[in-house]
């Protein structure tokens, strides 16, 4: 943490990073998707498989 206070250059290139991955995995177009899926798989009883997060950076 000291090491970002002292480097707000850093810290900014870090939180844009960071935004963008959430964006992209939790946004809501990309959880109104999960969503619906899950919706569709309970209607028709069957299960979605699991998958496996992406490692964070």
């Amino acid at each position: 943490m000291a090491r970002l206070c002292a480097d707000p250059v850093q810290a900014g290139r870090m939180g844009g990073v960071a935004r963008e991955t959430v964006a992209a995995r939790f946004g809501a177009d990309v959880m109104r998707a999960k969503l619906c899926d899950l919706y569709d798989a309970t209607l028709a009883g069957t299960q979605l498989s699991s998958t496996t997060p992406e490692p964070a950076i």
